[in-house]
């Protein structure tokens, strides 16, 4: 069982796995034991780096067998493509209520996390991730993201001996006119 993560309700775990001749797919499991049921196809895989249910406990993105990235419901419904995910991104976390993914593209320095709504596609600039200086950081893997749709710490292979400090930066909101009364 290469990954397995808790359901928000804390009855069940969501687990990714294969049977002898079969292909990895993801499975949930009740606390009260029995037999995992199905919740996708084979040949799905979950992000790397990532807890990824929803917070309502009925999705999670996976990359199905074409490569792409799908919302996949947990109730074993017909998957559906992320409206605005661009190819390359990759989802990270979820805002507290479900609406919105945080996505990034792996390897890119910064790394810039942008908020994806998952029902219209609109896209939003974020936050960067940057060491102060990246010298020996070839990437940065997405922060995981608190039950309040916080990053609560990042994490990245150190290729050089000297200390490294992440700084993080929200991207600034276009400017506002202000109204003088």
């Amino acid at each position: 069982m290469p990954w397995a993560g808790w359901l928000p309700d804390g009855k069940a775990i969501l687990v990714a796995g294969g049977g002898s001749g079969h292909g990895a797919r993801r499975y949930i499991q009740g606390l009260e034991g029995g037999p995992a049921r199905p919740v996708s196809p084979e040949g799905v895989h979950l992000i790397p780096y990532s807890n990824l249910i929803s917070p309502d406990g009925n999705l999670v993105p996976a990359t199905g067998p074409d490569n792409t990235v799908s919302l996949y419901r947990l109730d074993g419904g017909e998957p559906r493509r992320i409206p605005g995910l661009e190819p390359g991104e990759v989802p990270c976390g979820w805002d507290a209520a479900g609406r919105v993914l945080f996505v990034y593209r792996p390897g890119d320095l910064p790394a810039r996390i942008s908020r994806v709504d998952v029902e219209t596609g609109a896209p939003k600039s974020w936050l960067d991730l940057i060491p102060a200086d990246p010298t020996g950081i070839p990437l940065i893997s997405p922060p995981p993201f608190a039950g309040d749709g916080r990053p609560s710490a990042c994490r990245s292979p150190l290729r050089s001996p000297a200390p490294h400090w992440l700084t993080a930066s929200r991207v600034p909101p276009p400017p506002r006119r202000l109204l003088r009364h």
